[in-house]
């Protein structure tokens, strides 16, 4: 009796293993199956919020004397430039300013110029850069600087006549100054000026003050010891010149005159008026100077 119920019980787990493995396969006893793989969720991702900046906390400020930043080494000032000597000319392209101004020292170095016609007057403004530094060393060599200014362009200023004189001021000075040509016919005859008025004159060329009956003339150079441009000198030097003053109903005197070679002056009384030189060109060159070049810019007062 019980052999026979082993045998059912020996069938029931083969039948079931063979309704696993569907109709028509056979059971494999080497073969485990592998179950199926299980997709393992997930939460979804969210953005990583940024944190908020931190709150600063306010802090007293120390307590400090304040310094004064430095200029920068590049830093420069504007200056007015010296005035040497000035010249007005004509081509037949129009009239021209040539302006000789000076830089004092190694550090100083030409801007620019600016033009303006007024009331019959040609103002002239030359400037130079100069460091801001004053303690700056620089070296003390004086330079000059020529430039030739077109006037075809100046607002309001008319056409220049040959021969005419025309009043300039440069740089806060007045001169008088006398159109010239390539010719040299305007050299000879005498330049109607006024009192404090600057006058450049070339060698024999004479300045008339009408209302004060007196006459001006540049006679020769004397002597020229100006430190010539580009070379380093111990002493400035000086120029000498000799102008001859004629006032009406007087003998006419023989004056002498001297300019430094730092723009120094001094002056001469004449008839009750004071004389002096402002000015001497052309500035002398290692090459040295024309002699016949000459051209001294007087002043009476």
């Amino acid at each position: 009796m019980s052999a026979k119920i082993a045998i059912p019980l020996l069938v029931i787990p083969v039948l079931l293993l063979a309704a696993a493995c569907g109709p028509g396969q056979q059971p494999d006893s080497t073969h485990t199956p592998t179950p199926p793989p299980v997709a393992t969720p997930t939460a979804p991702q969210s953005a990583t919020p940024t944190p908020a900046p931190p709150t600063p906390t306010p802090t007293k400020p120390a307590a400090s004397t304040p310094t004064a930043t430095p200029a920068p080494a590049s830093a420069v000032e504007v200056v007015l430039a010296p005035i040497d000597g000035a010249r007005l000319g004509l081509t037949p392209d129009g009239a021209y300013l040539e302006v000789a101004s000076g830089l004092p020292n190694g550090c100083q170095t030409f801007r620019d110029f600016r033009l303006k016609y007024s009331e019959g007057v040609l103002h002239v403004t030359v400037e130079n850069n100069t460091p801001a530094d004053p303690g700056l060393f620089c070296t003390q060599v004086y330079g000059m600087v020529t430039t030739t200014m077109p006037l075809q362009d100046v607002s309001d200023m008319p056409k220049a006549v040959p021969c005419a004189v025309y009043d300039v001021e440069i740089n806060g000075n007045r001169y008088a100054l006398q159109a010239e040509g390539d010719s040299s016919a305007c050299t000879a005859g005498n330049l109607p000026v006024t009192l404090g008025q600057e006058v450049k004159l070339g060698l024999g060329q004479a300045a008339a003050y009408e209302k004060e009956g007196l006459a001006v003339r540049f006679l020769r150079v004397a002597g020229d010891s100006r430190c010539p441009t580009g070379v380093v000198c111990v002493w400035a030097g000086e120029a000498k010149v000799v102008v001859e003053a004629t006032l009406k109903g007087q003998p006419a005197a023989t004056l002498e005159l001297t300019l430094g070679g730092d723009g120094v002056a001094a002056s001469t009384k004449a008839g009750g008026y004071s004389v002096r030189i402002v000015g001497l060109e052309p500035y002398p060159t290692a090459a040295g100077v024309d002699p016949k070049a000459y051209a001294a810019t007087l002043v009476v007062s």
